[in-house]
């Protein structure tokens, strides 16, 4: 796939796809089957995965972290890199709100500062900033910039 990649100058959405499909493979057949909702932008949202009475965070852990090095690799990270950081830059924050002022998500006046500023403090009084932010994390336009800046939101 890479090498593909460095002929062409691009990761192919395929190449993506078929990482996304052993990677699932391998979950069910280590008995955790996932849920995977492909974005506006081509990138993947993973569902959590459950600990079963009986069974430790730890193994689940082990089996996820096996299936994505056997399965996907770095081909996630790389091609979100293509889909939403063209620009290489180093802070996810700014990746994920140049994402959503790109997308008109976000209201004029509303600052990369103060995006970073709702998933860095808590609400004053208690709960999370993240509900005062002036967007739906549940939609997948603002997902899709999350996942595409290698952030995430656990959504219901």
């Amino acid at each position: 796939m890479f090498e593909r990649a460095r002929a062409t100058g691009r990761i192919d959405q395929a190449d993506y796809d078929e990482a996304f499909s052993r990677y699932t493979h391998c979950m069910a057949s280590g008995g955790k089957p996932i849920t995977i909702k492909r974005l506006p932008n081509g990138l993947y949202w993973e569902g959590n995965v459950t600990v079963d009475p009986g069974e430790s965070s730890e193994q689940v852990e082990n089996l996820a972290l096996n299936c994505a090095r056997t399965s996907k690799g770095f081909i996630p990270e790389a091609y979100g890199i293509q889909q939403e950081n063209r620009e290489l830059t180093g802070d996810p924050f700014e990746v994920a709100y140049r994402c959503l002022e790109r997308s008109d998500l976000v209201p004029q006046g509303y600052s990369a500062k103060q995006f970073a500023k709702g998933f860095r403090e808590p609400k004053v009084g208690g709960g999370s900033s993240l509900d005062d932010m002036p967007f739906d994390f549940k939609s997948d336009e603002v997902q899709a910039c999350l996942v595409g800046a290698n952030m995430s939101v656990a959504v219901q």
